[in-house]
């Protein structure tokens, strides 16, 4: 519904035990709303099913990555795939019992949840959830595109399975994970304090150049509010405002 609201495109999703990870589309650059809407209605079903009021999701802000090109897209879709392998969950991510979409054909209806939700609430009973492939891959067919992500995804697993086999680890299984209690939390602290990336680019000039264009938001920005603190409502913010424009009305630059 969250999608269906805003117009952001699915491309990638799984969702492990006590986070997940998504790879989208914004055309209508309606993230924030996105990320507002399925947040908040999903900590309140899930809440409401396990009988709990406390917070669900972590204080920090949500991390988005801007994606500069094919290669990022089909790395960061990967790595979204590959995430239940990773954590060393199940040995392959197609055996993940819970959410892994990223085929045309894994498009589905949802069911309303039957917590939280009333019956003749404005959410409807269900609500069709479509995964197609991101834009910079329409020239390929479906059968081409899923390939190209399954054979990533087998060459990168097999990377995990090698190295945990040398190590002498082994996955937790599907058995193991079913039996964890929601009300559980990891034992290891996070690491706090570290990078928190808002691009990914393996084109160094790209990454430059997408570096330098927020740089020059985050001023442009600052010296907007500025005169708009001061009184002066004609200012015009850079293409990119979210928040002001949304509830103070502020002007912004076309684009």
């Amino acid at each position: 519904m969250a999608a269906k609201t805003t117009g952001v495109s699915i491309h990638a999703v799984c969702v492990i035990s006590n986070h997940y990870h998504a790879t989208v589309s914004d055309p209508d650059t309606k993230i924030a709303e996105f990320y507002t809407w399925l947040h908040k209605y999903v900590s309140k079903a899930t809440n409401a099913s396990l009988g709990r009021f406390e917070n669900l999701w972590a204080s920090e802000k949500t991390s988005v990555i801007a994606l500069s090109e094919p290669e990022d897209i089909l790395d960061k879709i990967v790595y979204t795939l590959v995430n239940p392998v990773q954590a060393r969950l199940v040995a392959k991510g197609k055996k993940w019992p819970g959410v892994w979409l990223y085929k045309r054909s894994h498009s589905q209806t949802i069911e309303r949840p039957d917590v939280y939700f009333v019956e003749d609430g404005s959410m409807p009973k269900q609500v069709k959830l479509n995964i197609e492939p991101p834009p910079q891959f329409q020239d390929m067919s479906d059968e081409e595109y899923e390939q190209l992500v399954s054979d990533k995804i087998e060459e990168k697993e097999s990377e995990i399975r090698a190295e945990m086999e040398s190590k002498g680890h082994s996955f937790m299984g599907i058995r193991a994970v079913m039996q964890q209690l929601p009300y559980s939390s990891p034992r290891t602290r996070e690491k706090r304090f570290g990078i928190n990336p808002k691009i990914a680019a393996k084109n160094k000039w790209l990454r430059i150049e997408a570096i330098q264009r927020h740089k020059e938001f985050q001023y442009e920005y600052r010296q907007a509010f500025k005169r708009w603190k001061e009184g002066d409502r004609d200012v015009i913010f850079p293409v990119g405002t979210y928040a002001l424009r949304i509830h103070a009305g502020v002007k912004c630059q076309p684009g």
